[in-house]
């Protein structure tokens, strides 16, 4: 009976953990994208819709260009999200929206009527529906997420 070098045996031994270790590694479930996302040059179409009835009023009745977009990070979205499911229990959070609000800041050094801002707040559903939609409440309890960054000069998609 031949011997099985001792090296080969080592190695076998480290390669069969290594490959032990990969496939005991949980997978990340997979996430698919929700139903309501969009293709980017639908995204585009809509922004220069949005430049071309809204944002060139604005610029003619202001005299500057006010932003049109709000960045927010996925950090503060997330801790966001985790403090409203903290505050209204997992089974009200699970009915929970987020409403987005247009918004504007009160005038300021070169920005007459203030520059344009928006901020989430949740809305939950009413008991009560109407017709085939539920109407959605606003929470007043909790806080409503503001101060994204806002782009100046505007970015576009």
């Amino acid at each position: 009976m031949k011997q099985i070098p001792t090296i080969l045996t080592k190695t076998g031994l480290f390669a069969s953990l290594i490959i032990g270790l990969f496939a005991c590694t949980p997978k990340q479930p997979v996430v698919e994208a929700p139903e309501n996302t969009i293709k980017p040059e639908v995204a585009r179409a809509l922004q220069r819709n949005y430049i071309v009835t809204r944002a060139q009023i604005l610029r003619d009745t202001f005299k500057y260009e006010d932003v049109r977009d709000v960045t927010f990070t996925l950090k503060e979205v997330k801790q966001y999200i985790q403090y409203i499911e903290q505050e209204l229990g997992p089974e009200k959070a699970a009915e929970t929206s987020l409403r987005v609000y247009f918004a504007a800041y009160p005038p300021s050094p070169g920005f007459e009527f203030g520059k344009s801002t928006v901020f989430m707040a949740p809305v939950l559903p009413e008991p009560k529906q109407q017709g085939a939609l539920f109407m959605l409440m606003q929470n007043n309890e909790i806080p409503p997420l503001n101060k994204g960054t806002g782009g100046h000069p505007p970015n576009n998609y």
